[in-house]
């Protein structure tokens, strides 16, 4: 489903009808914000040990280009086919200084900054990383795109728990998140990880190299 589609959704269910807003009003403005704290919501369960394959992804830049978008922790890095190992940025401080000659990369950088990086400096050529990636929120620019989201469900029972608690209605703002819970589970149960990536992201997002 794509943005627009689940916000018409959303709309038909909590006011029964289709005369939906338009982008510039005030409930279409509310309804996305808790939209983006559904996928947020979503993305975050890395914490929980979950990890969302429609998170993963894989791109290759020249050696120039340090930073990195929505990135939000590194699986592989390959520079002319040669696996590169990743390391903390401590690690990394003190291999540097004892002068060892392993190639390896570390990230650096807040939230919206990540910086790759690479040991020894590269001086030409491609490096190709595959990592997990923050998931896509929605804006003006992009609504018309589709959902990461395996399960659209749970964004729209998500976004009506919340337009019901904001109206005071707590029995049916409750039954939503219930159901809202029950899409989410349903993609837990459909996850196939190994435990070891799994701990290895949470204890680095932990550390405070993540989101």
């Amino acid at each position: 489903m794509t943005g627009t589609e689940l916000l018409n959704t959303i709309h038909t269910l909590y006011e029964n009808n289709v005369d939906f807003p338009t982008p510039t009003d005030e409930d279409y403005l509310t309804r996305l914000a808790y939209l983006n704290q559904a996928i947020q919501s979503w993305q975050n369960e890395v914490f929980n040990g979950y990890l969302w394959s429609e998170l993963f992804t894989t791109t290759t830049q020249a050696y120039t280009a340090s930073t990195i978008a929505n990135f939000m922790h590194p699986e592989r890095l390959y520079v002319a086919n040669k696996e590169y190992m990743y390391i903390q940025p401590y690690e990394a401080i003190e291999k540097i200084a004892n002068g060892f000659q392993e190639q390896f990369y570390y990230i650096t950088g807040g939230a919206n900054n990540k910086v790759i990086n690479i040991y020894p400096t590269l001086t030409a050529g491609d490096y190709s990383i595959s990592y997990y990636k923050l998931a896509t929120l929605y804006t003006s620019g992009n609504i018309s795109q589709h959902i990461e989201m395996q399960n659209p469900n749970y964004a729209i029972r998500y976004v009506l728990s919340q337009l019901y608690n904001a109206d005071g209605d707590l029995n049916l703002g409750g039954q939503s998140l219930q159901e809202a819970e029950r899409y989410m589970a349903q993609m837990r149960t459909g996850l196939d990880n190994t435990p070891m990536s799994s701990y290895s992201i949470i204890t680095d997002l932990n550390e405070g190299f993540g989101v």
